[in-house]
């Protein structure tokens, strides 16, 4: 195991004190951070899975994932502007996400939008509307719902437990 994964591994086999929510989902993102760079070093000796298409194989699943982040922190919260970002079709992002990822493109966007308000909550300095914004919500109230049901407590919650 690289060193740096073996660091992350150490830290999220602590124990979290009871009652501490903004530890509680600090640690849950180390793991699956942990989780995700396991992965990318595990998939990197697999070869193609069953039944993968040629176009999909000609971008590696580490490739895709880093063209994937960049265009999300262009801005690209929405599928058609992933499908634009990336200048393929819907239907070949959402081949391309199956074969790599096993989920859809909505399902991915979401993760990464609660991960990205996760973040920007504890360590942007920003705003609950800001980060409903800057994660590709018109409406705080929409915003703070999709946060509850992902994470079981609300911006304001996690704010607070943060400061």
């Amino acid at each position: 195991m690289p060193p740096n994964l073996r660091g992350l591994a150490a830290s999220c086999l602590q124990a979290v004190p009871k009652g501490h929510l903004g530890k509680t989902l600090r640690r849950e993102a180390d793991v699956l951070r942990l989780l995700s760079d396991l992965w990318d070093t595990v998939s990197d000796g697999i070869g193609p899975a069953v039944g993968q298409t040629a176009e999909a194989d000609a971008m590696p699943s580490e490739d895709f994932s880093r063209t994937l982040n960049a265009a999300f922190d262009g801005g690209a919260h929405q599928v058609n502007r992933l499908t634009d970002a990336l200048n393929i079709s819907e239907r070949t992002l959402q081949r391309r996400m199956r074969d790599h990822f096993g989920i859809t493109a909505s399902e991915w966007l979401h993760h990464k939008q609660m991960q990205h308000a996760l973040y920007l909550l504890q360590n942007g300095g920003k705003s609950i509307g800001e980060t409903a914004y800057l994660c590709g919500y018109r409406h705080v109230s929409s915003f703070t719902q999709a946060f509850r049901q992902y994470f079981g407590s609300t911006p304001a919650e996690t704010k607070k437990e943060n400061r």
